[in-house]
């Protein structure tokens, strides 16, 4: 399989994307606010999405969120400063840990695939930049059922397969 992510616009952050005030059959959920597109086998892809590989193989999850529910990169650096670790490290650990965490879910080849998004979602908490004040905004959504109708500029983006699985 082959994917991109590309930014729209470099120079124009306003892509004319809707919001939920205008049009919300068109453009209710564009990634990023119209500023992100994904290329998936060729498919463009510019709005939330729960892509499952037509093969079984893997999964693309894209979705709009607001800025606590966001992966928390700028956390992972700060911490890496004040002990004197690298960032590297950090990332190492924490991926030991969610490698750790996948193998004691025992979960068959596959299972990952067929996950409900808000579920994968939660599984991600950890890793959030401010996963307390995302709890409200989360059981939000699960009660809705609507995380992929959500509008924003945050996007995440969680590509799981066979091989890889980043976010």
């Amino acid at each position: 399989h082959k994917m991109e992510i590309n930014v729209v616009n470099e120079f124009n952050t306003d892509t004319g994307c809707g919001s939920k005030l205008e049009n919300k059959a068109d453009d209710y959920s564009c990634l990023g606010a119209g500023s992100l597109e994904l290329v998936v086998d060729g498919r463009k892809i510019t709005k939330a999405i729960d892509y499952k590989f037509a093969d079984g193989t893997g999964r693309v999850l894209a979705f709009n969120t607001v800025g606590k529910c966001s992966r928390s990169w700028f956390a992972m650096e700060e911490l890496g400063e004040s002990t004197g670790e690298t960032v590297a490290t950090v990332r190492g650990r924490r991926r030991r840990r969610r490698l750790q965490q996948q193998q004691e879910e025992q979960e068959q080849p596959g299972d990952r695939y067929k996950r409900d998004p808000i579920d994968i979602l939660e599984h991600l908490k950890p890793t959030m930049i401010a996963p307390e004040g995302c709890k409200e905004w989360m059981e939000q959504r699960k009660e809705n059922h609507d995380l992929l109708q959500q509008t924003g500029t945050w996007s995440t983006i969680i590509v799981e397969t066979d091989k890889v699985s980043f976010y």
